[in-house]
């Protein structure tokens, strides 16, 4: 466990370019720092990506430390928060205008699909004059049922 005051002194020789002493700052409040960024950004891969940025800041920064009087540890988290905030206003929006997204697909049969259903109905027409009149209006299209039944009303009235 790492005291504030260890913590401190690591800061202080990082001031002088303690390439240890940083390596032991991060083996020492990596975990806490990256959870801070974590909770801004809800993203693991960015949120690794800002860390790393985070700790570069903190080197060059070290030497702020003393100035604002804070805990080391409060300083360390202030600056990741407010590094992984301005991060994220930094993107673009994510932008809900529907207009903003790729087409999607109509709703219509492809090529292939109108290929399909056009042998269907070829095969269904060719089989209809072997059908008897009543069960040729349970497969016709519209347009054939409404002609049948005006033929069936013309032989109705006939009989």
């Amino acid at each position: 466990m790492t005291t504030p005051q260890d913590i401190e002194d690591l800061l202080a020789r990082m001031v002088l370019r303690d390439r240890a002493a940083f390596s032991a700052l991060y083996g020492a409040t990596s975990a806490k720092l990256f959870g801070v960024v974590l909770r801004v950004l809800k993203d693991h891969a960015q949120s690794e990506e800002v860390l790393q940025e985070v700790y570069i800041k903190i080197w060059q920064k070290a030497d702020r430390y003393r100035v604002t009087g804070h805990s080391p540890m409060t300083w360390l988290i202030t600056l990741t928060r407010n590094h992984a905030i301005d991060w994220l206003r930094a993107r673009p929006p994510i932008s809900a205008d529907i207009d903003a997204f790729a087409p999607v697909a109509g709703a219509a049969p492809g090529p292939e699909a109108r290929m399909i259903a056009a042998g269907e109905a070829r095969r269904i027409t060719d089989c209809l004059p072997f059908l008897n009149t009543y069960r040729t209006m349970c497969v016709a299209p519209e347009a054939e049922f409404r002609q049948l039944l005006q033929e069936i009303r013309t032989l109705d009235l006939a009989a």
